[in-house]
């Protein structure tokens, strides 16, 4: 193991009062402590030490707008109020003012200013999945047999086939499946999730620091293993094959952009605006960048089926999850779909395009 994993090993297995001590011997590995402490973040358990890791890290200045990126980030919805109290406390000493609506959870403080990326093959959809900070051997182990397995999957219950059907019948979930719910897109079965032939990016995987890229060949499994530490599971699993292993992120074939969006600290997440930047990796051809084009009608589709043009406004926090799936900027989504409602609503917006109006035209909503 080499010095950072070991002092990680340590950290992670020490009891609460003890892990402090070890911060600072983290924190002194820079880059490689953040691409683990992202991961650690997610985690109850862990989510207190990483984020004082964090404030440490980017209290050098090489690191202090990669560490604010990261904290500003981080889905307060998983905390708990104490470790929420905090993160504003180490985003505070670090110059950051207290997140507030324009910063909404899961959305970046500088995402405006995040590299620009390249759509992928169309029809093919480019995932982000984190899996977990605990038993990473036995993971990386699975993975490569073609088990690709995420975490907080323990309880009958978790199975998300029995999740989904609860959503559909209109079924309260329950507290384990709620926890959950955030896999949902793991299902071919959901609307939005993943399909065969798409492709996933495990970050940390073999181990932190590194990456690397599978296909799924099949549908999601309930599958649970017997008892491992801390009684988890890993139920979740993603029939895959591997395509690139153990690259380094911080290599020359990780592109700024791709590189950029690993930094997210979502368990699962759609990047098929950087797809090309995926197909790099695993010498795919990479398209053109169609930031320019006109939309099309899966774009419509995506945008007006979770956002309809007669109902809310999408929040920044989505607007940027849309991002990631589009390649486009924040402002010709936000246009687009005010486009759309102004003329969904009898009103008029003079960017709005001919082939939006048809497309609207041609669909029930409310005038």
């Amino acid at each position: 193991m080499s010095e950072l994993d070991d002092l990680l090993a340590q950290a992670r297995d020490a009891d609460p009062g003890d892990r402090i001590k070890l911060r600072d011997s983290i924190a002194a590995h820079g880059d490689a402590a953040i691409d683990a402490m992202i991961d650690w973040v997610g985690d109850q358990r862990l989510a207190a030490f990483a984020i004082r890791v964090l404030e440490r890290i980017g209290m050098q200045s090489p690191h202090r707008s990669a560490v604010v990126d990261v904290l500003a980030a981080v889905d307060g919805t998983e905390l708990s109020s104490h470790v929420l109290a905090d993160l504003e406390g180490a985003l505070a000493s670090l110059g950051v003012g207290a997140r507030s609506a324009r910063t909404p959870r899961g959305a970046s403080a500088t995402s405006s200013a995040r590299p620009p990326g390249i759509p992928g093959t169309p029809g093919r959809g480019y995932w982000v999945m984190r899996t977990s900070p605990w038993d990473r051997p036995f993971l990386w182990a699975e993975a490569q047999e073609g088990r690709l397995r995420q975490g907080w999957g323990r309880f009958e219950d978790q199975n998300l086939e029995v999740i989904a059907t609860a959503i559909r019948r209109g079924d309260r979930l329950s507290d384990t499946q709620a926890e959950a719910r955030r896999a949902l897109r793991m299902l071919t079965s959901w609307e939005g999730g993943m399909r065969v032939g798409d492709v996933v990016v495990a970050p940390n995987m073999p181990e932190y620091g590194r990456l690397s890229v599978f296909r799924v060949i099949d549908s999601y499994v309930w599958s649970p293993t017997p008892p491992r530490q801390f009684s988890e599971q890993f139920g979740h699993v993603l029939p895959v094959e591997p395509l690139a292993t153990d690259v380094n992120r911080w290599g020359p074939d990780v592109s700024d952009g791709l590189r950029a969006i690993l930094g997210v600290q979502t368990r699962l997440y759609n990047i098929s605006g950087y797809g090309g930047d995926v197909e790099r990796l695993i010498g795919g051809d990479v398209p053109t960048d169609r930031r320019g084009d006109i939309w099309t009608e899966a774009e419509y589709e995506t945008l007006f089926g979770q956002f309809p043009p007669d109902g809310p406004r999408p929040t920044d926090a989505q607007v940027d999850a849309l991002v990631l799936e589009f390649g486009r900027t924040r402002d010709a989504i936000s246009w687009q779909w005010a486009d759309g409602a102004a003329h969904v609503q009898g009103g008029s917006a003079s960017t709005t395009s001919e082939p939006l109006r048809a497309w609207l035209d041609g669909r029930e909503f409310r005038r």
